[in-house]
């Protein structure tokens, strides 16, 4: 169970298959075709209450499944906004995770020049950052930073699983193979 359900701000599988399942059949119970309607319990309540009480009780009976389908429908319509609303949710650290895992790498091809000169012919020669490195780093760094603290630590998971996968792909090539 995930800390937004525990605190109620989440449906859930069941509750979302609940709402779905009682919205077809409460559908089926309300938009039933006209000829099928009369022989329904709705018009034998009716016919009980003009034989019963005269013709105002079943106008009494119409006008309280009226109230009722208006009642249904506001709690349905406020209902049905809360699938969509978790689905959002879940999503939503989907996309913060995806986000994550692509910026990181953004963030340290933004300073590489600089770390590429510093090792590189220049290597005696003091390294200086521009300022369109420095934008695009604290962009980066923003843009993480945004994204939350869980999406920030799972893609850092990603990342350092990723690291032997790497290794692995590489191990026959380049400066990482080994010779023997």
């Amino acid at each position: 169970m995930t800390a937004a359900a525990a605190n109620g701000k989440s449906l859930g599988l069941v509750a979302c298959t609940a709402v779905v399942v009682g919205n077809t059949v409460g559908s089926g119970f309300y938009l039933s075709p006209a000829a099928v309607a009369p022989y329904g319990l709705l018009a034998i309540l009716m016919w009980m209450a003009r034989v019963l009480w005269g013709s105002w009780g079943g106008d009494v009976i119409s006008f309280a499944v009226i109230l009722s389908s208006i009642g249904a429908l506001n709690g349905w319509t406020l209902t049905m906004g809360q699938v969509p609303m978790a689905a959002a949710q879940f999503y939503t650290q989907v996309v913060n995770l995806a986000t994550v895992a692509a910026v990181v790498p953004y963030a340290f091809c933004a300073l590489a020049l600089s770390l590429i000169t510093v090792g590189g012919a220049d290597a005696g020669k003091a390294s200086r950052v521009t300022p369109v490195e420095w934008v695009a780093f604290l962009f980066a760094m923003f843009t993480i930073y945004g994204c939350g603290p869980e999406a920030a630590l799972y893609g850092l998971i990603l990342l350092v699983l990723g690291i032997p996968v790497y290794l692995w792909l590489r191990r026959g090539a380049g400066p990482l193979a080994k010779e023997g």
